[in-house]
């Protein structure tokens, strides 16, 4: 019996992993199509996969964190979540800079640069769980919470407050349900999963004009142009959608190891580098170039290169590069050194 248990967290480990670089994966090739214009079907696959994404991301996030907090603990959040951030972020502005001769819109109205959003609101969730935790019922608590912060036209991008506290429902649900609830998923057939992202798809092709902006969490309510009183359902309403078509997307993945399961130990790295190439392809207007080929043809591209950028940026090489030339030295300036963590070998 403890051998069968051991076996089962093995299984569930590999299943988290394959999810993390899947989902990684999708925030490339979202990024990419998000460059496209007035295409409806490329826009609906947008619409698609910006409705699970980072919700699942957060929901996996909040699966591996725990609420209790010790000092120790909270600088190692530091060590492993703010500074990658801090030293991104001046990487994106010198860019920023390079380019136009400025700093961006995001450290002038002091923003998390763009997609290091994440970093910071996961430290944040890590940080709030803490409390929320203490709550009889938390995840309700923090659905109430995540609605009522959209009726605020103070919340938006500012500090990524908004993000966070919209997102904040699915780390907790995380917390709550712990990776084990995938292996539940696996008592039904795939064909129940197939049709529910069919069905998911379809909506939301029928739907194309849909703003996407409600998938971001970063705005109020009435700035995406509902200011009555049943807006805060509207998000509820998402909510439960991407939760269904994001588990319907991880329970078609295999439950096993794979070549590519060392991949999902390696997403922070991917995430915060891919937007370099992101900014290179939309520099170069390859997109637009693609784009006069076709819907498919531009679809098989961008399918290719997020591939492409997720493969090459998933390199185990890339993340001991990072970490030595980049967070290693900003750590021994920052951090005491009793809070350092140990050297790479």
């Amino acid at each position: 019996m403890y051998q069968h248990r051991e076996l089962i967290q093995v299984e569930r480990h590999y299943l988290i992993d394959n999810a993390k670089i899947a989902l990684m994966f999708f925030v490339v090739f979202g990024h990419c199509l998000e460059l496209t214009h007035n295409n409806p079907m490329l826009h609906s696959l947008y619409l698609l996969i910006y409705s699970f994404h980072i919700p699942m991301f957060v929901l996996i996030s909040g699966m591996l964190a725990k609420a209790d907090i010790s000092s120790e603990d909270l600088f190692k959040q530091i060590s492993s979540l703010l500074i990658p951030l801090l030293v991104f972020e001046v990487l994106y502005e010198v860019l920023e800079i390079t380019r136009f001769g400025r700093l961006s819109h995001y450290s002038l109205n002091l923003q998390p640069y763009w997609l290091l959003w994440f970093l910071w609101s996961l430290f944040l969730w890590k940080l709030l769980l803490s409390i929320t935790s203490c709550f009889r019922f938390p995840v309700i608590f923090s659905l109430l919470i995540a609605v009522a912060a959209g009726y605020s036209t103070q919340i938006g991008y500012f500090l990524g407050l908004s993000r966070t506290l919209t997102f904040f429902p699915f780390f907790v649900l995380g917390y709550t349900l712990k990776p084990v609830f995938f292996q539940h998923l696996q008592k039904y057939h795939w064909l129940f999963f197939a049709a529910i992202i069919l069905l998911a798809a379809a909506l939301l092709n029928y739907f194309n004009d849909i703003d996407a902006r409600w998938f971001y969490g970063s705005l109020s309510y009435s700035a995406l142009g509902v200011e009555q009183w049943y807006a805060g359902f509207i998000r509820l309403f998402i909510y439960g959608f991407s939760f269904l078509v994001g588990i319907a997307v991880i329970a078609l993945l295999p439950n096993k190891q794979l070549k590519i399961s060392a991949y999902g130990e390696r997403t922070l790295y991917i995430y915060m580098w891919h937007g370099f190439f992101i900014i290179l392809i939309k520099a170069i207007g390859l997109v637009d170039a693609v784009g006069i080929l076709g819907s498919w043809s531009t679809l098989a591209v961008l399918l290719l290169l997020s591939m492409l950028i997720t493969i090459v940026l998933a390199s185990k090489q890339l993340s001991p590069i990072t970490e030595k030339a980049l967070f290693v030295p900003v750590r021994k300036i920052l951090l005491e050194d009793k809070y350092l963590p140990p050297p790479l070998g």
